[in-house]
C-alpha cells in the first residue's frame, strides 16, 4: 500500500528511569519532508524502516490492556493510586545484625551501591508502565501520520486519555513518590526521581501527529492543561526546585523535560528563561578546559555518565534553537569549554573502546554510549576532517543500525545522505546510523531500554530488525 503524505515529525524512543542511559533527540519537520522527498517514491531503501513502524503499531494496537498508575502492583505511600511510584534503583536492603527481619523493607535499612541495580526493582511496575505507555502511542502515532488510519490515532489517544485525563485512570501530574529510598521509616520520593518520567517528552510530537486526526482536538486541550500543571510542580515544588539546582545531569535532565512542557503547554517566554538560567547558572561548572564533566568523571561509570550529561546538553541546544533562545551550542562554561569540547574530550576514549574490542578485549565501557550527542554534534559543528563521520562508522559495527523512528524523521541515517550540509563528505561513509543499544533510559536494569526496536541498514544493505526490552524500566526527547 503506498504510503500517504507525512503529517509531522517524531523522534526515537528511548525511555527509562534512573542514570543508566537514555537517548533524547528533538522533532524537525524538515526530516520527514526530506524522507518524504528523496525515499517515499523509493521505498527499497526505506522498507525495512516503514515495516518495522508498522510491526511495532499492530502489536500497540493489539493490546487490549491501557496503562495507568492505578494498576501499579505496589501501592504508593500515601495509599493514593493517582501517584506515580518508583524505588529508588542503586539502594539496596542491609540486613546484617537485625534479628527476626520479616520485611526487608521495613525492617533493615537502606545503603547505596551507585551504578548496581537492586534486583527487586522490577516489582514495581509503574515506571515499566509509563515506558511502555510512551513507547506505544509515539509508535501508533507516527504509524497513523504514514498510513492514515485513524484506528491508530483513536487507540493513541485512549491510551493516553488514560494515563493523564480520565477521572478514574489519571495519574496526578505531581512526582511526590518518585525513586524512594526503602526502609524503616522512610516513604518519600526524592528529587532524583524526576528522571524517571522523562519519557514523557515524547507526548509533545504524539499530540501533533494527532492533531488532523478525529480525535485530535479534544485531546491536545487536556494534555497541555496537564502539561502546564505537571511544570509548575517541577518548577515550584521542593522535589523540582532542588533536582533543578542539581549541578550534575539532574539538573540538566530537568531542565530538559521542563523547557519541553512548558514549550507545549504555550509558555515559551518561560521556558526560554529556563535555558538562559541554566546556561548562566549549573552549565558554567559542568564542562573543564580540556571538556571532561567533573561531576560525571567522578561516578563508578565516568565515559557513560558524562555521555549521559551530554545527551541532555544536545537536547537543551536543539530545544533552545527551535525556541529562538540562548545559544547553547556556543554558550562557555567558566573554563571556556562548549559542548564541543566535551564531545572532543570524548572521542579519543570511545576510539580506545573500539580498539580494545577489535583486539578482542574487553572494553572498560560500551562505547557506543556517545552514538546520540556525537551524531548531534557532527551536524551542528560540521566534520572537515571527517573524524566524526569515521568514529559513527564503527560506533554502527557494533549497534543494530538506527531505530526505524530515526530513519524516517532524520533520513540521513539512510544511504545516500550523510548527515546535514555541515556533516562533511558524503564519501566518507554511505550510511551513518543511530542507536542507542545499551544506553536507553534505562533506570532499573542492565539491559538497553523500553520497548524499541532498531531497524536500520549499513553499508552491505544488511537490515537489522530488533527488538529491545527494558528488563526492568526506562528516558528521551521532544517535540
Amino acid at each position: 500500500m503506498k504510503i500517504p503524505t507525512l503529517l509531522a515529525a517524531l523522534l526515537t524512543i528511548w525511555i527509562s528511569v534512573a542514570e543508566a542511559g537514555l537517548q533524547m533527540d528533538l522533532l524537525d519537520i524538515d526530516g520527514l519532508n526530506t524522507f518524504k522527498a528523496k525515499y517515499l517514491d523509493n521505498p527499497g531503501v526505506a522498507s525495512s524502516a516503514v515495516e518495522a513502524i508498522r510491526r511495532k503499531a499492530k502489536q500497540a494496537l493489539a493490546n487490549p490492556n491501557p496503562y495507568s498508575v492505578i494498576n501499579s502492583s505496589v501501592i504508593p505511600p500515601n495509599k493514593d493510586l493517582h501517584e506515580f511510584y518508583s524505588w529508588a534503583p542503586y539502594w539496596w536492603p542491609n540486613c546484617k545484625g537485625i534479628k527476626n527481619v520479616q520485611d526487608e523493607q521495613t525492617d533493615c535499612p537502606y545503603e547505596q551501591k551507585d551504578g548496581q541495580y537492586v534486583p527487586d526493582i522490577g516489582k514495581i511496575s509503574d515506571p515499566q508502565d509509563a515506558s511502555s505507555m510512551t513507547t506505544d502511542v509515539t509508535t501508533m502515532a507516527l504509524a497513523y501520520a504514514l498510513s492514515g488510519d485513524d484506528n491508530l490515532a483513536k487507540k493513541t489517544a485512549h491510551l493516553l486519555d488514560t494515563w493523564f485525563l480520565n477521572n478514574k485512570t489519571f495519574m496526578k501530574p505531581e512526582l511526590f513518590f518518585g525513586q524512594v529510598i526503602r526502609g524503616k521509616g522512610r516513604n518519600e520520593g526524592r528529587p532524583e526521581g524526576i528522571l524517571d518520567l522523562r519519557s514523557f517528552v515524547y507526548v509533545p510530537p504524539v499530540v501533533a501527529l494527532l492533531e488532523k486526526s478525529s480525535v485530535g482536538t479534544s485531546l491536545t486541550k487536556g494534555l497541555k492543561a496537564w502539561f502546564s500543571d505537571y511544570s509548575t510542580w517541577l518548577l515550584t515544588s521542593d522535589l523540582g526546585k532542588e533536582e533543578e539546582a542539581a549541578a550534575n545531569n539532574h539538573g540538566s535532565f530537568h531542565i530538559a523535560q521542563t523547557a519541553t512542557y512548558l514549550h507545549f503547554a504555550d509558555r515559551d517566554d518561560e521556558a526560554r528563561k529556563l535555558i538562559s538560567s541554566y546556561v548562566n547558572g549549573i552549565y558554567k561548572g559542568q564542562i573543564n578546559k580540556d571538556g571532561e564533566q567533573p561531576l560525571e568523571a567522578v561516578r563508578t561509570k565516568p565515559f557513560h555518565y558524562q555521555c549521559f550529561n551530554l545527551v541532555a546538553l544536545v537536547y537543551i541546544a536543539r530545544l533552545s534553537d527551535k525556541l529562538n533562545g540562548t545559544n547553547v551550542w556556543e554558550a562557555k562554561t567558566d573554563q571556556g569549554a562548549t559542548i564541543k569540547t566535551a564531545i572532543d574530550f570524548l572521542v579519543p576514549i570511545t576510539e580506545g573502546f573500539l580498539a580494545d574490542l577489535k583486539n578482542g578485549k574487553k572494553a572498560k565501557e560500551p562505547p557506543d554510549t556517545l552514538t546520540t550527542p556525537l551524531y548531534a554534534a557532527r551536524d551542528h559543528y560540521g566534520d572537515p576532517d571527517g573524524r566524526y563521520t569515521a568514529l559513527l562508522n564503527k560506533l554502527i559495527g557494533i549497534t543494530t543500525g538506527p531505530s526505524e523512528f530515526w530513519t524516517v524523521w532524520n533520513p540521513q541515517a539512510l544511504p545516500g545522505l550523510n548527515g546535514t550540509s555541515k556533516a562533511g563528505d558524503d564519501d566518507n561513509s554511505g550510511f551513518d546510523g543511530y542507536d542507542g543499544s545499551g544506553d536507553g533510559w534505562n533506570p532499573y536494569g542492565n539491559s538497553t531500554v523500553s520497548e524499541h526496536s532498531n531497524s536500520g541498514v549499513d553499508n552491505s544493505a544488511r537490515v537489522y530488525n530488533r527488538l529491545w526490552v527494558v528488563v526492568m524500566v526506562t528516558v528521551a526527547l521532544l517535540i
